[in-house]
């Protein structure tokens, strides 16, 4: 149900001018299927270390594979739109760093942690 409700609110709500309700956490991820070619794009909670943006989902979802090996990423923060080397880590070490830097101050992480992936977007240059 959350895919296919939510997910297609979130995405409208964060291209629209009605982005600010959500786009203090939530950006719109667009990367490229590598089978495919097909372009996928959800919405994830993000957070930024220095310019590089992060983010944190489920290994359960199948979108960020697609960037296993590196790949290129867009992403729609607070209606602007970037693009940047992608790259994916499975580390719970760097994980753990990813949710702290999102989520700063607040703890109990460590739970997801073992069912987690970090996605770091390096913006183009």
């Amino acid at each position: 149900m959350w895919r296919k409700i939510v997910n297609p609110f979130m995405i409208w709500l964060l291209r629209s001018p009605l982005h600010f309700f959500v786009s203090r956490q939530t950006m719109l991820i667009s990367v490229k299927g590598r089978k495919s070619g097909k372009t996928y794009t959800t919405p994830v909670d993000y957070g930024r270390d220095g310019e590089a943006v992060l983010a944190v989902t489920s290994r359960g979802y199948t979108w960020w594979k697609n960037l296993i090996d590196g790949g290129q990423a867009d992403v729609v923060i607070a209606g602007k739109r970037l693009s940047g080397a992608a790259t994916v880590s499975q580390d719970e070490g760097v994980i753990l760093d990813a949710y702290h830097k999102m989520y700063p101050g607040r703890s109990g992480f460590e739970r997801f942690v073992p069912t987690s992936v970090a996605i770091r977007i390096e913006p183009a240059r």
